[in-house]
């Protein structure tokens, strides 16, 4: 047997806990010299050889690394997956976005976009792949464009921080239509008439019912927004509620919380009509006799908080399960809570000609008159009449 050279391994006895017995193994110490990225000198130690073979091996695979000067050296990027390259890319979108972002855009990468990608080589996905995806995505849910969009962004970081040379992104063809939703169908909303009908339905129901619907309907609030209204936010006397925060669910751990609005646009001032003000009222009289006579109301009470606890933000479920008992039977058409911004954006526009696009999409918080222009002044059953009765008069 040639004899051992490597003085660096040395033998040791280690007591095994199973059995209590001593068994032999190997270790050494290795000098690899100056961390160019931290300045300090580096001691390798390395133990747990069963054989000196085993050992003698690793030492002169670490020698060498030494040697040419890979020691120190990254591992390259493109050994790293989706995953982590997602983790990364996180660290640096997170903060550039409201909590209530950041919320929504990990769920969706908690659901849709890591089961499919997130164990894989970032450096292998293919175009193929990502076709499949998106195929599948826009089979599933409405959103699959938002899917893509932020699939391709951690894409482009990837590209920029050099774990792949391109994103497969650009070579793919995007279904151009996905799975309907009711939200964002154009029947989403009720047509002026309906819109009023469904007033005189809710003005029949409790206080609690009506004041919730109304304020609802005559102000094109979004649902986090109306939940997370506070009654220092409601000038009753001055006719107008400022919108400054919605109420979400916190996903990591599943409370409801209060944050901003959805965008800058968000932060708006409501005008409410008299009878909208009138039911406000009412209603603030009453809940200050539920909560204990006006002893404990503050003034940073919600407006419509949970029945069960008036300190508590109503479950975001609870206004679509009332809003489905309220319209059954009645021959109106179901839509979402969000279609009441709908209903109510059109019904202004149309009853009020000196109501401009501008004045919608402040009163709506739209970043964007495209989306006001887009989506929430939809073409009525009147407004299409009025067009084909003006036609018939055109004799040129």
């Amino acid at each position: 047997m040639p004899k051992r050279k490597n003085t660096a391994i040395k033998k040791y006895k280690k007591t095994e806990r199973k059995t209590g017995k001593q068994s032999t193994y190997y270790r050494f110490s290795l000098y690899a010299g100056i961390n160019p990225m931290t300045g300090r000198q580096r001691n390798i130690h390395r133990q747990g050889f069963k054989t000196y073979e085993e050992a003698d091996n690793t030492y002169n695979e670490i020698s060498l690394k030494i040697s040419n000067g890979t020691f120190f050296r990254k591992e390259s990027p493109r050994n790293a997956t989706f995953r982590e390259v997602y983790d990364i890319w996180w660290k640096t979108y997170e903060p550039t976005v409201r909590v209530t972002t950041a919320q929504k855009t990990k769920s969706w990468f908690k659901i849709r976009i890591l089961p499919e990608f997130g164990d894989y080589l970032i450096s292998k996905i293919t175009p193929g792949q990502v076709q499949t995806a998106v195929i599948k995505w826009s089979a599933q849910v409405v959103r699959y464009k938002t899917f893509l969009d932020y699939f391709s962004r951690v894409m482009k970081y990837a590209v920029v921080m050099g774990y792949r040379v391109d994103n497969p992104v650009d070579r793919i063809i995007i279904p151009k239509k996905g799975k309907q939703s009711m939200r964002h169908a154009d029947k989403n909303f009720w047509q002026p008439a309906q819109f009023r009908k469904f007033l005189k339905i809710i003005d029949t129901q409790s206080i609690d019912i009506l004041a919730i619907f109304r304020t609802l309907a005559m102000t094109g609030m979004r649902r986090g927004e109306l939940l997370g209204l506070t009654w220092r936010y409601v000038s009753l006397k001055q006719g107008y509620i400022e919108v400054k925060h919605s109420a979400y669910r916190d996903d990591e751990d599943k409370t409801l919380k209060l944050g901003p609005p959805k965008s800058d646009a968000g932060y708006r001032k409501i005008p409410l009509d008299p009878k909208t003000v009138q039911i406000l009222r009412d209603w603030r009289f009453t809940q200050k006799m539920l909560i204990g006579r006006g002893t404990n109301f503050k003034i940073d009470q919600l407006v419509f908080p949970s029945p069960a606890d008036p300190t508590k933000i109503m479950q975001l479920t609870r206004p679509t399960n009332l809003l489905e008992k309220l319209i059954a039977g009645t021959g109106l058409p179901r839509i979402t809570i969000h279609g009441f911004r709908h209903s109510y954006s059109t019904w202004l526009y149309e009853e009020n000609s000196s109501v401009t696009l501008k004045d919608m999409q402040t009163i709506m918080g739209h970043d964007d008159i495209q989306v006001t222009m887009n989506t929430y002044t939809h073409s009525t059953e009147d407004g299409q009449n009025q067009i084909a009765e003006f036609l018939k008069q055109i004799d040129f």
